[in-house]
């Protein structure tokens, strides 16, 4: 069945060639075919994959989509993705519709005129310098074969770049639908953002899918950043429970900059998130923040790598996972500090809950360290919730199925209370309060 579904990808990417015209003459269609070839050499991960033990996607792939059918073309109305807009956030919202960014529906705030918002495909033919000198800076396509799968197919997407010395009060919200109402979508979107010297911004990424045929999003998020950078970005999963999501999300650190990761998951039927950061600068602070509130049959797999490769910089991470009935999650997080990353500190924790005897969590914290003079942690806790405090709270006359609510909000509210954007707290409670009830 791999070597089947390779054959089908090799077939595609001979039909995407022949469609390129005088762009295969581009410098990014070379590293199109490198990742091609990698693929093909390296097939999609299987479960002889340590990095994939736990969460057989190609398997997926292969018992529940056609990869030889073609995507139909969407035909949402407006209402039905307005529907799908988080409300009351003040900012920009840059709408996709199976990975295609819509320009006509797309809103951009004053605030964010002087913001530059490509197509990527218009990047790529029109923009080719200074996308070929941030596209796949981290270089990291060689290990995942989803990341080579999604690298080998960029043309859908947004490029994203922030001038020097601006500071942005409001975010930029980014909106994915996918249109699966008639059949099964599959695409490979890609988000390229830079973010210029010492700038401030905060992004807000969500899915939704419209449809109950399976969809596929195999998403490639490069986050660029210059020196004395400061960067937020959020990306709240709440899919549908026919979703297959798999998002490869690269960030570069130069020098003194900072960025904070939070990743909200609560449905889907299969997400994999895989989270890199390179801290390749002094002075740098990377935070990562995670939640994964799961039910029913959900499988979400966490996997981020922070690679620490210069001195004096600092990593905090922070993932909590609740689960119930038969929902399971994977968590595997690496910190890596190089030879020349003296007086780094990096701390690492995972926390887990589960509801139900059918619950699982496979976690494995890893640190790997090459330097000596360095402060470092790592940590993981699974258990159920206290039965002494939701007797404590029931002898104040709550309820038993209130009490075990205000103790997994309490639980979760230090990833909440941490999220930049007020008016997605809101949002992000009434998730909560669904599911609770």
């Amino acid at each position: 069945m791999a070597n089947k579904l390779n054959e089908i990808i090799a077939s595609q990417f001979q039909l995407f060639e022949n469609r390129l015209n005088g762009e295969k003459q581009l410098p990014v269609h070379k590293l199109r075919k490198d990742a091609f070839e990698a693929l093909q050499y390296n097939g999609l991960p299987d479960n002889k994959n340590e990095e994939y033990k736990f969460t057989r996607l190609t398997t997926l792939l292969e018992r529940s989509f056609n990869l030889s059918m073609q995507n139909a073309t969407q035909s949402l109305t407006k209402k039905q993705i307005d529907s799908e807009l988080i409300k009351d956030i003040d900012g920009s919202f840059l709408v996709f519709i199976n990975g295609e960014y819509s320009k006509d529906i797309s809103t951009i705030a004053e605030e964010h005129q002087n913001i530059s918002i490509q197509n990527l495909s218009d990047a790529i033919k029109n923009d080719s310098e200074c996308f070929e000198h941030y596209f796949n800076k981290t270089k990291s396509y060689e290990n995942d074969g989803f990341l080579s799968w999604n690298t080998a197919f960029t043309e859908t997407g947004v490029k994203i770049s922030v001038e020097s010395n601006k500071t942005y009060e409001k975010p930029i919200v980014l909106i994915f639908i996918t249109d699966a109402a008639e059949q099964q979508f599959m695409g490979n979107p890609r988000i390229l953002i830079q973010i210029g010297e010492n700038s401030e911004i905060t992004f807000l990424e969500n899915f939704k899918t419209i449809g109950d045929n399976p969809s596929f999003n195999n998403l490639a998020l490069e986050i660029i950043s210059e020196k004395a950078s400061r960067v937020k970005y959020i990306k709240v999963q709440d899919d549908g429970g026919n979703t297959v999501h798999m998002s490869n999300s690269m960030v570069y650190q130069p020098d003194a900059s900072n960025i904070s990761i939070f990743t909200f998951t609560f449905s889907g039927r299969m997400v994999r998130n895989n989270l890199n950061i390179v801290v390749d600068g002094e002075g740098c602070e990377a935070n990562m923040y995670g939640l994964y509130w799961i039910n029913g049959t959900t499988h979400v797999d966490n996997h981020t790598v922070v690679d620490h490769r210069k001195p004096n910089s600092i990593s905090n991470e922070l993932y909590k996972g609740i689960m119930n009935d038969e929902s399971r999650g994977v968590f595997n997080g690496k910190i890596y500090v190089r030879q020349l990353a003296q007086k780094t500190n990096a701390f690492q924790s995972n926390n887990n809950i589960l509801l139900s005897n059918d619950a699982t969590i496979n976690a494995k914290p890893q640190l790997e360290i090459w330097a000596d003079d360095v402060k470092c942690s790592h940590g993981c806790t699974t258990g159920q919730l206290d039965d002494e405090q939701v007797f404590y709270l029931r002898s104040r006359g709550i309820d038993k199925d209130r009490a075990i609510g205000i103790l997994l909000q309490a639980f979760a509210n230090d990833i909440f209370d941490k999220t930049p954007v007020k008016e997605l707290r809101g949002y992000l409670e009434e998730i909560v309060m669904d599911r609770l009830n």
